[in-house]
């Protein structure tokens, strides 16, 4: 990293684990705009979902279409009184079926973490009576923070579509902006003024 004068481990020069059999730019350019062609085509259906409902319901849209907490207690629900030992996962599981209908939360010590340690599978353990909680063995404290430095090899070639540029030229929405509070569209001060002018 360019943002670290003198880092306390040598840094290689490059990447470890290149091959030329690997997938290169366009093939991960291929694959990021066909998971883009499908987020896109969800969104229009969720977005053709809601202009139906608001349509023939009115506004605003009901919870019934966008909260998930009745489908995910369906789900729960069923899960929890379904017959683990007669599913594959039971079938697999044979000598402790009940993992297959329990609910389980889990955390992890796999690297790179959102927020680092604040994340990490530790802050979910409980202090002993005196107060003990322990720490990985030989952990050195966190060099790099702030802000990732740019990587050279994710920029955008010439004569490439710039995703993100186009996302960020598209025009602001105006969040200052008041409604009028007449249907004419004469927001309420001219209004205020056209009446104490005697009109």
């Amino acid at each position: 990293r360019v943002d670290v004068e003198t880092p306390p481990t040598a840094q290689n020069k490059g990447y470890g684990g290149q091959a030329k059999w690997h997938p290169g730019n366009r093939s991960h350019q291929l694959i990021g705009r066909r998971m883009t062609l499908l987020f896109l085509r969800a969104l229009d259906e969720a977005m053709n979902i809601w202009l139906r409902a608001t349509v023939s319901e009115g506004s605003p849209l009901d919870g019934k279409y966008w909260h998930l907490a009745e489908e995910e207690n369906k789900i729960r629900d069923a899960l929890k009184s379904a017959n683990a030992t007669a599913t594959p996962c039971g079938e697999l599981m044979k000598l402790t079926p009940r993992v297959c209908n329990t609910p389980m939360r889990g955390g992890t010590e796999w690297t790179p973490r959102y927020r680092g340690d604040e994340s990490s599978i530790r802050q979910l353990l409980k202090p002993s009576p005196s107060g003990y909680i322990p720490s990985k063995v030989g952990d050195a404290e966190q060099v790099y923070g702030g802000r990732e430095a740019r990587i050279p090899q994710l920029r955008i070639p010439i004569g490439e579509v710039d995703v993100a540029m186009i996302a960020r030229s598209l025009p602001q929405r105006n969040r200052s902006r008041k409604r009028s509070l007449s249907t004419s569209g004469i927001s309420a001060g001219a209004a205020l003024a056209e009446a104490n002018r005697g009109g």
